[in-house]
């Protein structure tokens, strides 16, 4: 008696093993997630199959999966002598057919869009059929009579085949009807919104850039707007290749139409909101050059101002031994005199030597990179045009070259005046006109140079001749020097956009 028990537990343990093999998903969960990652995500089938956590289909035990690369479901028949390693390289396997298969079905219906099956749900262009059922059976009849290109060789459902063809072709037709996609623009992901002319929302989706070049690619041409910011040029550019009209707006402008709640979804509709309105001002995209150059401008005052805290450090230092030197560069060229004139400790001689010797680094690579920027001046028509200016210089007709781009993007030369912040800033209200300072909007280091640029001709105001020069001659008998500095830098911003716009040198 005893060995029949024996015998009966012997043969009922590994009966026991595999019921609980299949009905306790862990194992597999464990083993995706030590081969795959994150990539792919075990779907737990028990909510509509309550009684058995695998679905049983033809003689095997069925896993779902999703793909979270391109967001595709497929289907996993584990059997139960099946190793780990059989039971991985089938997910694999099934994984790569699966891709394959909806590569395939989008082509499939790349040719479908060109047999005139176009139009809404239910009105297809040219074929005048109403009714639902009538709009289905005539897109698979049109999918059985492409021929030759049957390509289902995994054998999926018969519902999933029919879900998978009308998604995708609703997506399409969907797609067609958008007029507005506005997005939000992130280091590694972009959240979409997208509507039709009337505002409706029709798709908000999370795509990778790559899923986001593959995606624009396949939309009818439409207007893409997104936020003036990091990377937005770039993609302004690549956007534009797809035959799309792309736009830019200053971030300033779509925060008032986020509502509730801020996420990136929502500020994707803000941006589309803003962009539906006729005043709205956007931001014209710059070019690879333009870029470049401003890149240029930014490395260079990154140096200079190292420079500046290097002499300041020095003075500092020095300072604190009672050695007082007047203020500039003097101390770089009385460095050695004065530590032979003062006994210092010898470790600080050796640190402001070493100061010295960064100081002479910095100001050899500003003065490679002006010899750079002279190079490239000599070849652009537009910064030789604005050397004519008086009081303008290299560093500042190259930035007001890379500003500018053509001019045609500011309507006059009182708009580019304004975009520089050098104008008054108005606060008026019940009729009465207030007038304040310079707004100081836009880029300041153009706003400095064109100031610096005022202040070097109001310098030599004796030596030169004109309308402008009797124009600043008037306007200092009556203002303060800085009242005049800051209007003839608006005048020099104007006759800028001038000389760029008209293609003509300044005439005195």
């Amino acid at each position: 008696m005893r060995k029949v028990i024996w015998l009966a537990v012997l043969l009922a343990v590994p009966l026991l093993a595999s019921c609980i093999r299949f009905s306790n998903p862990a194992p597999y969960k464990k083993m995706l997630r030590a081969q795959f990652g994150e990539q792919l995500q075990y779907l737990d089938m028990t909510r509509l199959f309550p009684s058995e956590p695998f679905k049983s289909w033809q003689g095997a035990y069925a896993l779902y999966l999703l793909d979270r690369n391109d967001d595709q479901t497929f289907m996993v028949r584990v059997a139960e002598t099946d190793s780990p390693a059989q039971f991985l390289a089938r997910v694999q396997a099934e994984r790569t057919e699966k891709t394959a298969f909806v590569k395939r079905q989008q082509a499939y219906l790349g040719r479908l869009l060109n047999l005139n099956l176009t139009g809404d749900f239910f009105s297809l262009a040219g074929k005048g059929l109403q009714d639902k059922d009538e709009w289905l059976v005539a897109y698979f009849a049109d999918l059985s009579q492409l021929g030759q290109d049957r390509l289902i060789r995994w054998s999926p459902p018969p519902c999933e085949r029919y879900a998978d063809r009308v998604f995708f072709f609703l997506k399409g037709l969907i797609m067609q009807n958008v007029t507005l996609i506005g997005i939000d623009l992130g280091k590694h992901s972009f959240h979409v919104h997208a509507q039709d002319k009337n505002g409706n929302a029709l798709l908000r989706k999370k795509f990778s850039r790559n899923q986001l070049t593959a995606f624009l690619s396949t939309c009818t041409a439409s207007t893409v707007v997104m936020e003036s910011c990091a990377g937005a040029h770039f993609m302004a550019r690549h956007i534009s290749q797809f035959g799309h009209q792309v736009k830019l707006i200053s971030p300033q402008f779509v925060r008032p139409f986020v509502k509730s709640n801020k996420n990136d979804f929502i500020d994707a509709e803000a941006i589309c909101e803003a962009a539906s309105r006729p005043s709205m001002r956007f931001v014209t995209p710059r070019t690879e050059d333009q870029q470049a150059m401003s890149a240029f401008h930014r490395v260079r005052d990154t140096l200079v101002r190292e420079r500046v805290k290097t002499t300041n450090q020095m003075h500092a230092f020095l300072l604190e031994f009672g050695i007082s030197m007047p203020r500039g560069i003097a101390i770089i060229r009385r460095l050695a005199v004065v530590l032979e004139e003062h006994e210092l400790p010898p470790y600080l001689a050796r640190l402001l030597m070493r100061l010295h010797q960064h100081y002479a680094c910095l100001t050899e690579q500003i003065k490679e990179l002006e010899q750079e920027l002279k190079i490239h001046i000599a070849g652009d028509d537009t910064a030789q045009r604005l050397l004519t200016i008086p009081g303008v210089g290299l560093i500042t007709a190259s930035l007001l070259a890379t500003k500018l781009g053509d001019g045609k993007s500011y309507a006059s030369s009182r708009d580019f005046a304004a975009s520089t912040g050098l104008v008054p800033r108005q606060y008026s209200t019940g009729g009465k006109s207030t007038l304040m300072g310079i707004s100081k909007r836009g880029d300041k280091n153009l706003r400095r140079l064109l100031v610096q640029c005022a202040r070097a001709f109001m310098q030599r105001l004796e030596h030169n001749q004109g309308r402008l020069a009797d124009w600043v001659k008037t306007q200092l008998s009556r203002h303060h020097s800085n009242v005049v500095a800051c209007g003839l830098a608006n005048k020099l911003a104007r006759i800028a956009w001038s000389v760029t716009t008209h293609r003509t040198a300044f005439i005195q």
